[in-house]
């Protein structure tokens, strides 16, 4: 399992469960926002070919821990 966490602005709950979504972007007030909603939504599908998982944990306010995992061949 990796693990990647910032101390960022944190998702909101209902947004968490779309991050992974084609061209999704979480707007925060107060932070800038680039990209276009597709590196997480590459990374998943990648991840995903892998027979892996992924998800993130996050508390607005206090940042998010994104995570991946991959099985091992036999």
């Amino acid at each position: 399992r990796v693990t990647v966490t910032d101390r960022g602005p944190g998702i909101q709950p209902e947004e968490a469960s779309h991050i992974f979504e084609r061209y999704y972007r979480v707007e925060t007030a107060g932070f800038q926002t680039g990209g276009l909603g597709l590196g997480l939504y590459i990374s998943a599908e990648i991840i995903k070919q892998h027979e892996g998982q992924i998800g993130v944990h996050s508390e607005p306010g206090k940042g998010s821990s994104f995570w991946f995992t991959i099985p091992i061949a036999p």
